[in-house]
């Protein structure tokens, strides 16, 4: 019996917690066609983003129905707005406590090699240590448009090309592209994935890689002739189909047919997940229920931070793709890419990290909670090891939102039914007028607890999570 990790009272396909296995695509710098400008000194709740976005407003009793229920249904803390997931293609193997660990804590696992166990997991899950709700989706990686190895490329006569008819890959990892546009290529991975939800060890559904529109512009464009044997070019070219080129536009309609085909193939009980969100309107989603953003707000490292611009279009993803019914999974990896970045290293402190990456989590983590509905996910990967649940969230009990984000100034913020949640994505550091923050709040950062008075300082490129004291 599959668990869907996802609970609603919005209309949903199907609600689940998704993990995926990832590849090092580097997020594309989006932005919106026009961003809200910033009135100082004044407060203004954004019922919308500029492009569409809107947000959850209201009364926080309709949102009630988009929260799981944890421990005690009497206690006002036994909500957790944060889920997690672990796309595991990208870390070393777990052990098995780890994949208890990752059971009982997680709601969804992404894995590219079958040594989980599903049924192993599900009954982990449901265990009374369990704080996921007795709910967790195990996926099945699955490249979306790549074969290994020239000869396989050219044996299914349907490999990408350039205008020349050279195949295209990636001298890295001896990835060959395939023509997601072409149907031989879309039947043949929905019969891909239909072995993978059938049969002994059934995963609970498939994720997707290499879908998004970085593939093309991401160095898998590499040529070589269709003997295999000839020189490579290292000039970047882009694959042409049917008299011209792609792009993103044609590139994310091919993506949004490939896996339309695959949801006509697979039961509705399966979860369709896929690595390459940019927007809610991107059309991979008319086929998925489950997207990723990787390297979402765009943190290469701990001191990279988004341009605003960047950081509203993120936010905005993430709130229209709620709205819309789906479930978004925004994967944050500031050291991870090729190797890890500069800035990452320094002194660990007690959290085990460091003050520098503490920041960054601090920062992505706020922004999450500003536009989540409480069925989207969250990962932030510290290292390659297998992703946890860490210790820090357990203190993280801020109740339901009592309603959409609002702005003061450069500061944007949300107000919880225990607790406070604000970000200052600018690059400047600014004192803003909060009326209702009086009283004693405790620090989701270093749990000390400290007197309000209606205002609130926060530094430059910066998250502040505060919990009420009651």
């Amino acid at each position: 019996m599959i668990r869907n990790s996802f609970t609603s009272t919005k209309p949903r396909a199907i609600l689940f917690v998704v993990i995926f296995s990832v590849m090092g695509v580097v997020a594309l710098l989006l932005t919106r066609a026009a961003v809200p400008t910033h009135s100082v000194a004044t407060e203004a709740e954004f019922g919308s983003l500029s492009g569409g976005a809107t947000v959850v407003t209201g009364d926080s009793s309709a949102l009630n129905g988009s929260y799981v229920r944890f421990g005690n249904p009497a206690a006002p803390d036994s909500y957790r707005v944060l889920r997690v997931f672990a796309s595991e293609q990208e870390s070393s193997q777990a052990t098995s406590a780890q994949e208890q660990e990752q059971a009982e804590h997680l709601v969804s696992i992404t894995t590219n090699g079958n040594r989980y166990n599903i049924a192993q997991i599900h009954s982990w899950a449901s265990d009374g240590a369990s704080i996921n709700g007795g709910q967790i989706t195990v996926l099945k990686y699955i490249n979306g448009s790549h074969v290994t190895g020239c000869a396989a490329a050219r044996g299914s006569g349907l490999a990408a090309a350039d205008r020349e008819g050279s195949y295209l890959f990636h001298k890295g990892t001896d990835n060959f592209l395939m023509d997601i546009g072409k149907p031989g290529w879309q039947n043949d991975r929905a019969t891909a994935a239909s072995a993978i939800v059938t049969g002994a060890n059934a995963f609970d559904g498939v994720w997707f890689d290499t879908l998004g529109p970085d593939v093309i512009g991401n160095g898998y464009n590499s040529a070589i002739g269709t003997d295999c044997s000839s020189p490579v070019t290292d000039t970047k070219t882009v694959p042409y189909h049917n008299g011209q080129y792609y792009d993103d536009t044609s590139w994310g309609a091919a993506a949004g047919a490939l896996l339309q085909t695959v949801k006509r193939q697979l039961p509705a009980t399966k979860v369709i997940a896929f690595n390459g969100s940019r927007t809610a309107s991107d059309p991979a989603w008319q086929g998925g229920s489950v997207g990723m953003h990787e390297n979402w707000l765009g943190i290469l490292s701990t001191t990279d931070y988004p341009t605003v611009e960047k950081w509203l279009h993120d936010l905005g993803e993430l709130v229209d793709v709620a709205n819309a019914g789906k479930i978004l999974q925004v994967y944050v990896k500031p050291c991870f890419g090729n190797g890890y970045q500069t800035g990452c290293t320094g002194p660990v402190d007690a959290t085990g990290h460091g003050a520098a990456m503490n920041a960054v989590h601090l920062f992505a983590l706020s922004t999450f909670l500003l536009g989540t509905d409480g069925n989207q996910q969250f990962e932030f990967r510290y290292n390659k090891g297998p992703t946890l649940w860490d210790p820090y969230w357990d203190r993280l009990l801020i109740g339901r939102p009592s309603g959409g984000y609002k702005q003061a100034s450069e500061v944007y913020y949300r107000q919880f039914t225990h607790g406070f949640v604000a970000v200052n994505p600018s690059p400047s550091a600014v004192t803003v007028s909060l009326p209702f923050l009086n009283g004693r709040y405790t620090s989701l950062d270093n749990g000390s607890s400290k007197s309000y008075s209606g205002t609130l300082s926060i530094t430059a490129n910066s998250g502040v999570v505060l919990m009420s004291n009651f």
